[in-house]
């Protein structure tokens, strides 16, 4: 499916940068001391309230959302993380979804720095395998950002637990319990995925971004690119590469 002009434009722009900015040089130099901490991120969470929903959808429940998540957003800023997010977000971004009000995005991505070059190109990599966890030299959890003339919401705990009543589907695996009227309802506003195992949802848009692994010769993602499905991709610095190691299948 062709994308849209201006994301092939936009893209091609961020694909420059991973050569002219995102190299070895600058994610050495970068600052890494401001990524989120697990009880910052229990005690945003806590403060965001349980909304009870009803249909339609009322403008005013975005809106909050919209404003408790660029409260959230200006919390921590990271300008390399950032591009880097943005670059994979726009590559596997496909013109379908542009139809949706706001972009919905994880509360954190989880960043990994090792001290050596990426060269396992032929197998699914694992965060917990011995080899790799000896090579690490420093993770966190970072917020992610993206510049785009969309809104972006955060999916907060309780903006899940809240949509996912709203939706129904979760009282079983087999979602024989959804309520399709307040699916299409929440669909005019942001995209929706019901899980492949039944009885939870994806509410973030695709792709959803699960980690970001930086070597000294290029970047591993981790991302999910559909409701049952997910790739690992490296993308080598100075190149618009983007090398799939592995894919899976729910």
């Amino acid at each position: 499916m062709k994308r849209i002009l201006y994301i092939f434009c936009f893209e091609s722009i961020v694909i420059l940068a991973l050569s002219s900015c995102c190299n070895s040089s600058t994610l050495e130099n970068a600052n890494w001391n401001d990524s989120v901490i697990i009880d910052e991120l229990r005690q945003i969470n806590a403060s965001i309230s349980n909304d009870t929903l009803v249909f339609p959808l009322k403008a005013n429940f975005f809106s909050e959302w919209q404003e408790q998540s660029e409260k959230y957003g200006s919390l921590h800023k990271n300008a390399v993380i950032d591009s880097l997010y943005q670059i994979v977000f726009l590559h596997y971004y496909y013109p379908d979804t542009n139809k949706y009000t706001y972009f919905v995005l994880p509360m954190s991505v989880e960043i990994n720095i090792y001290n050596r070059n990426f060269n396992d190109t032929t197998g699914r990599y694992n965060l917990s395998d011995l080899k790799y966890k000896l090579m690490l030299a420093s993770k966190g959890n970072y917020i992610p950002h993206l510049d785009t003339h969309k809104p972006v919401l955060y999916l907060f705990d309780n903006k899940y637990k809240t949509l996912s009543e709203y939706l129904g589907g979760i009282s079983s695996d087999v979602g024989d319990d959804i309520i399709y009227d307040n699916v299409h309802d929440l669909e005019q506003h942001i995209e929706v995925n019901y899980g492949h195992w039944g009885g939870y949802w994806h509410f973030e848009s695709m792709p959803i971004i699960e980690a970001l692994c930086i070597f000294n010769n290029g970047v591993l993602v981790f991302l999910r690119d559909t409701w049952n499905s997910g790739i690992d991709v490296f993308i080598p610095y100075g190149t618009n590469e983007f090398i799939e190691v592995s894919n899976w299948i729910e």
